[in-house]
Order: structure tokens, then sequence, then C-alpha cells
């Protein structure tokens, strides 16, 4: 038999403590609380617990800080946050430090149920899946680049998975970016958050093991804060969680309602496994070194001379009948006017 999954709650409120304990404890969790930080901090790195329940506004030590911490010592372990003074900053700083669930208080009872058992149960199924998987080769570093780049791009029947940007009401139009990526063959189907959110498990492995798909791409300005959630989803499927692909549009400069052609791209080069600085700059295109300087203005002149000096060829072109620009109508800057 299997030990109950352990918790630790981090709390300096005593009542929120008091009530996590009351609520896990409920579900046969074994569950520890602690109301000071440092404390916390300590006892989370001596002991071996399953999942951490950690507040961010504390004394002596916040909660970014244990979390950060931790991170370094015990990459692993799950955390959960519960504040009562949400931001989009310390949101997004838990998400890149793999906090799967961010929970406002006060809160509901499912509210914690919830995000505790999607996490614990899929550390157990993880567990139990992962002798199903033939282990990873060992391949030589000059071979690796090329022989991961082929097996990881067999194409597949693949879906998408938009992440929604609330923060930026002139973002890239995902509407559109969906109906686009849709005419891909290996594209068998779409969701976004009005689909299926990123909190229940079960739910989401079911929708994606009825649309039999075999890889998922998380699209949008931050797909990462979704990676672990589908990783699990995946396993709980019944799929490769390797599988698991991000398209990100922000790290490539299309962030704006005008550059929705250009996520287009992000996203297309993602499901065929094309490098997209390989398709944004081709290789291959000559280039032609010499320059060309236009306005012969006192800067101007300056690159021109710079540019020459360095052994390539300048042009530099100049409307009107002199150079000099504002500076040579000067007459005690340029004296004989010969510019």
């Amino acid at each position: 038999m299997k030990p109950q999954p352990s918790i630790l709650v981090i709390d300096d409120e005593q009542i929120v403590c008091e009530s996590c304990h009351r609520i896990l404890s409920n579900e046969n969790f074994q569950v520890d609380t602690i109301t000071d930080a440092k404390k916390g901090f300590k006892q989370a790195l001596d002991k071996n617990y399953d999942l951490i329940l950690l507040d961010i506004m504390m004394d002596e030590m916040d909660g970014m800080e244990i979390l950060s911490g931790l991170r370094k010592v015990k990459p692993e372990i799950p955390v959960i946050i519960i504040t009562g003074y949400p931001s989009n900053e310390t949101k997004k700083h838990s998400n890149s430090l793999g906090v799967l669930f961010y929970i406002l208080k006060p809160f509901q009872p499912r509210e914690i149920i919830e995000p505790v058992k999607s996490i614990l149960e899929q550390e157990v199924i993880i567990e139990e899946k992962i002798e199903e998987f033939e282990p990873v080769p060992v391949i030589e570093p000059e071979l690796k680049e090329k022989r991961i780049t082929a097996k990881k791009y067999l194409r597949k029947n693949t879906g998408i998975y938009f992440i929604d940007n609330i923060n930026n009401a002139d973002t890239v139009e995902i509407p559109e970016v969906a109906e686009y990526i849709k005419q891909i063959p290996e594209v068998k189907a779409t969701w976004n958050s009005s689909d299926f959110s990123l909190v229940n498990v079960d739910i989401a492995a079911k929708t994606i093991k009825n649309s039999n798909i075999e890889r998922l791409v998380i699209a949008g300005d931050t797909p990462g804060e979704a990676f672990n959630f589908f990783t699990r989803t995946m396993v709980k499927a019944g799929k490769d969680p390797g599988e698991v692909l991000l398209a990100g549009f922000k790290e490539y400069g299309a962030v704006y309602k005008s550059q929705t052609e250009f996520a287009k791209a992000v996203l297309l080069t993602t499901i065929y496994g094309i490098p997209f600085q390989y398709t944004a700059v081709p290789d291959d295109n000559p280039v032609n070194i010499e320059t060309l300087v236009i306005g012969g203005g006192i800067a101007g002149i300056q690159a021109s001379l710079e540019i020459a000096n360095s052994g390539n060829k300048v042009y530099l072109v100049e409307k009107s009948g002199t150079i000099g620009g504002h500076m040579a109508t000067f007459d005690k800057t340029f004296p004989t006017l010969d510019c």
C-alpha cells in the first residue's frame, strides 16, 4: 500500500493553515502547516513532500524567495501559490518557475482540492506510465542533433491549443491563425480556453484522447506556462508527453494584431519542425557588401568616411546641391562656403 501523499502549507495566516489542513485532511492527504516563512523553507528542504502550498506575502521571507530557493535545490517538487495579493508580475514569475496553479484568497474547498488532486494524481500516473516508454538511447554528441530532429519532427496528427492573452487588447488575431492552421493536413483539432481550461486534467485528457492526435502544440505569447499541465494530460490520455511542443509568438516578435501573419509562420514552422530562424532569414541569399548612405549632413558625411576608411565601398546621396546639411549655412563653421 502506497503512503498518503504529503503536503506542506506555508502561510503566515493561522486561519489559512487551519483551513487547508481541514480541507486536505478530509481528502486523506497527510498535511503539515507552518506560519513562519523561514522555518517553512527549511522544513521544505529537510523533508520530502509531494506538494507545497505557498503564500506570497509573508514577513522575513516572501513566497517568491522560497519558490526560487526550492527550484535550486528541489526543482521537481510541485508548488501551488495561494495569495490574497495577486499581480501579473508574481503570476508570470511563478509560472516561469513551474507553478501550475495560482489560487486567490479567500477560496472555496473545491478551489484547493481540485488543483491538489490534479497534481498528485498525475504524479502517480506518470510513475506507472514511465515503464511503458522505451529508454532514451545514449547518443554521441556529434550525432545528437540530427537523430533527435529526425525522430521528433515526423509528420503526425497534431492538435493546437491557443493560450489567451488577456493583457493586450491589440494582440495577434488568434481566430484568424486558427482558421489558417486548420488547412494544414496534419492539424486535426484546435482548442482554446473556451473548449477546456488548464485546471482539470481529466477533461483535457479525454478531449485529447477522443481527437486521436499524437502531438500537441501549445501556441500563444506564453505557451510555457501550460507545458507541465499538458505533459501530464498527454500521459493520462495514453500519449507520449515528449510530443508537447511550444510555439511562442512573443519570442519571435509576433505580439500585435498587425503581426498576425508573422504568428502564422511561427506556428507553421513549429508544426513542421523547421527552426524559425532558418525560414525567416535564408542563409543562401546573396549580400551586397557595399553601403548606401542617404543624406549628406554631418552624420551622413561622418558615417561615409568611417565606412570608407574601413576599406568598404560607400555611396553618399544628397538631394540638394551641397553636402553638410544645416551646418553648411553657418559661415563660422564653413567660412569659405565651399561645401
